[in-house]
Parts: structure tokens; C-alpha cells; sequence
């Protein structure tokens, strides 16, 4: 009987850890690199769990030889300025690493606010990036003129949501661009591509960029209102 409740115990402690995220913030510092722990507030770089917050001219990179992983990693502030994170050649970064974290496994690009103007921007420059449960645009108050999400995948990169949505709907007027340009950079989304709002968001393919949708719909660009979808070179679209 002494074993049984030992084991559950410790089941139990496993569960918790699994479903409780841990806020780790980028203080930047020390050259951009994602891996130095002296860029994360505490001191320690996030992990398998963690929620990745960047804030902050300094932008987070994602070098040669690194791999990030994490449950949830949010890009920029409400509070304005810009924030940015860049994965090179080499580098990977994959969200939803436990087993069990649901839904919440996505890419959240922060803009708006009421501190001025603010820019997210996710930089996918010849590395890789996983983001199971999608990508989303979200803001904490007013959207203007001057507010701008940029999602670049380039040189190579590539980019995956294996499970969810490309959501860059907006009500605000502020920009939402997303750029596949280059032979072999690759943007695949299993769900839906979201462009629509006040402001037309824009997807461009270029000089041999791949852009993929399972779905089938690209609303605000193919059977919606709003969107821009722009292609040159020999990117293909798949809807």
C-alpha cells in the first residue's frame, strides 16, 4: 500500500509539471545569442515548459547549432517599441515540446498598445521553426498606423504549423506581412491563413518560395474580403 501511494505521488507532481507554464523574459545583453543565459531574466534559458517572452530592441537570434524548444513563445509588447527574434542557418526552434500542452503550443506576434508604436517581427533567415498550434497576432489595446507583425521566412528557412492556423486577422489598422522568398524557404500551414481586417494584410511568395495550406483557405486573399496575396518568381501557392 506504502508503494501505491508513492507512485501516485509522484504521477502527480508529473502532471503538474507538464501543464504549468514558467514566464522566462529576454533581457538581452550579451551579443542577441538565445543560448547565453545572462539574456534571461534568472539567468536561465527556457525549456521544454517555459513560456519564451521577447521584448526589446536587442532581438533574440537563434544561431548555427542552436535548438530552442519550449511550450509558447510571445513576440513583442503592448507597451510599443520593436521586438524581434531571428533563427539562421543552422538554427531550429520548436514550440510544444510536452506531450501534453494543448492548444497553447503556438507563436504569438504582440502588437499595439497604447506606448507608441510597436513591431513583431519573427525572422525565419535559412533555419527552422515548429510551431504546432499556430501563429496569432494579438494586442492588447488600440491598433494604429506605425503597428506592424512581420513574419519573413528566407534564405532557405523554414517554417511549419503542423496543427493550427496562420491567424493574422486583425480589426486595427496597423501592417501584417508575411514574406516566403528564396529557393528552398518554405512557409506549410496544416489549417487556415487569415489576412482579413480594416487593413489588408499581405502575403508575398517570391523568387522560389513555397507556400503550402491544408485547408485549402486563404480567407481575406482566395473567398474573403480584405487580404493581398502577391506572387512572383516560380513561388507556388497550394490552397
Amino acid at each position: 500500500m506504502k508503494f501505491v501511494t508513492q507512485t501516485l505521488a509522484i504521477c502527480f507532481c508529473l502532471i503538474l509539471t507538464a501543464g504549468s507554464a514558467q514566464a522566462v523574459s529576454w533581457i538581452g545583453g550579451v551579443g542577441g545569442a538565445w543560448e547565453i543565459g545572462l539574456n534571461w531574466q534568472g539567468g536561465v534559458v527556457p525549456v521544454g515548459g517555459d513560456l519564451a517572452v521577447i521584448q526589446g530592441s536587442e532581438g533574440a537570434v537563434v544561431g548555427n547549432g542552436v535548438t530552442a524548444e519550449m511550450w509558447r513563445m510571445n513576440v513583442g509588447s503592448a507597451a510599443g517599441g520593436d521586438s524581434f527574434v531571428t533563427i539562421e542557418s543552422g538554427g531550429s526552434l520548436t514550440l510544444g515540446v510536452l506531450p501534453d500542452t494543448g492548444a497553447g503550443a503556438r507563436l504569438r506576434m504582440i502588437w499595439g498598445g497604447d506606448g507608441g508604436p510597436s513591431t513583431s517581427t519573427v525572422n525565419v533567415q535559412g533555419g527552422t521553426l515548429v510551431a504546432p498550434e499556430g501563429v496569432q497576432v494579438w494586442s492588447g489595446a488600440t491598433i494604429a498606423p506605425g503597428d506592424d507583425a512581420v513574419f519573413n521566412v528566407t534564405a532557405g528557412g523554414t517554417a511549419t504549423i503542423s496543427a493550427g492556423s496562420f491567424n493574422f486577422t486583425s480589426s486595427g489598422t496597423g501592417g501584417r506581412t508575411i514574406l516566403v522568398d528564396g529557393a528552398g524557404s518554405s512557409l506549410t500551414v496544416s489549417g487556415q491563413t487569415l489576412l482579413n481586417g480594416t487593413t489588408p494584410g499581405t502575403l508575398t511568395i517570391s523568387n522560389g518560395g513555397t507556400f503550402t495550406t491544408g485547408s485549402g483557405t486563404i480567407t481575406g486573399v482566395v473567398g474573403g474580403a480584405g487580404g493581398t496575396f502577391v506572387q512572383d518568381g516560380v513561388g507556388t501557392n497550394h490552397p
